[in-house]
């Protein structure tokens, strides 16, 4: 891990010019094979014997050549996108902690075009995070940015946020858009528990861990699920603080179950109606949201009445 920005700059240009120099040797490697190639270029129509000719020169007799230059062009590439990254001011170089905690100022999804930037602090004492909210008020998208900033961070790259300061991690773990799994012959609901089981597993084993599920137990009834939740959450806010928990839910019988719970804080993205409109705003509330629209979105887009016209 990196340890400051200096330090960063520092390996970026010392591998950026390492690569140059590796391209530039290739580039006189493969002058050689150019000469081959060109009399195959100037031909209008290649026969079928050239063609196996080509085949045999770039993946045999030149494979080595050719693969070494491709690698060296694209660790180029991904160098030259991180030095872009770093004169873009809305990212930054995340700053490693000695203390037990992640503070992320002005996060945002990187792939979003303008992005409405959202600020969380997790810390040993607060280090469950429940996020509430109506449909596509912008849960998921912020619970992957902040796995997303965690991941890039571990690594050294700049982050998409104004300022990120955390404590390394031992590993990452989520939960989204988690399906079936056909060929273990695991249903929605049972995949689901395994990778809880995942989680508990790891950290029995005292890893560091950030943990991101959206919507536990999604693949079960609403009692099952709400029941579920409630004990796992409950029974991970005992564990040691040393690692952090991203929650979303729709079922707001666990609001209410877990607001005593000292070391849960509430957040939650708000939804607005203005007629036959939903107005989002993206930005992050403290609190819970109690807000459904479920009903007013399959009525809006005029479904009943689609399938009684049938």
């Amino acid at each position: 891990m990196l340890d400051s920005f200096t330090e960063f700059h520092e390996f970026l240009n010392s591998n950026t010019l390492s690569d140059i120099r590796i391209i530039n040797e290739y580039f006189n490697l493969t002058k050689d094979i150019i000469k081959i190639f060109v009399p195959y270029l100037l031909k209008k129509n290649l026969s079928v014997k050239d063609i196996e000719e080509l085949d045999f020169l770039i993946r045999y007799e030149h494979s080595e050549k050719i693969r070494g230059f491709l690698n060296a062009v694209y660790e180029l590439d991904v160098y030259y996108g991180l030095s872009l990254l770093l004169r873009d001011p809305s990212f930054s170089v995340a700053e490693p902690s000695d203390e037990n905690e992640i503070c992320i100022e002005d996060l945002f999804h990187p792939l979003i075009p303008n992005a409405v930037k959202n600020s969380i602090k997790f810390t040993c004492q607060k280090n469950i995070c429940l996020l509430t909210g109506a449909n596509m008020s912008g849960k998921s998208t912020f619970m992957k940015s902040i796995g997303l900033s965690i991941y890039l961070a571990q690594l050294g790259f700049p982050v998409p946020a104004k300022y990120m300061r955390f404590k390394l991690m031992d590993g990452i773990i989520t939960s989204i858009n988690l399906t079936d799994d056909l060929n273990l012959g695991y249903s929605h609901f049972y995949s689901e528990i395994k990778r809880i089981k995942t989680v508990a597993e790891n950290l029995n084993k005292k890893q560091r861990l950030l943990v991101v599920f959206d919507e536990l137990f999604r693949g079960t009834n609403l009692q099952d699920a709400s029941e579920g939740s409630i004990e796992i959450i409950n029974a991970l806010s005992t564990i040691d603080k040393e690692s952090f928990f991203v929650f979303s839910s729709h079922i707001y019988e666990i609001v209410n179950s877990l607001e005593k719970n000292n070391n849960i804080f509430f957040k939650y993205f708000k939804t607005q109606k203005n007629g036959d409109q939903f107005i989002r705003d993206y930005k992050l509330y403290d609190g819970s949201s109690m807000e459904r629209f479920g009903m007013k979105l399959i009525k809006q887009e005029r479904i009943i009445e689609l399938i009684k016209a049938m």
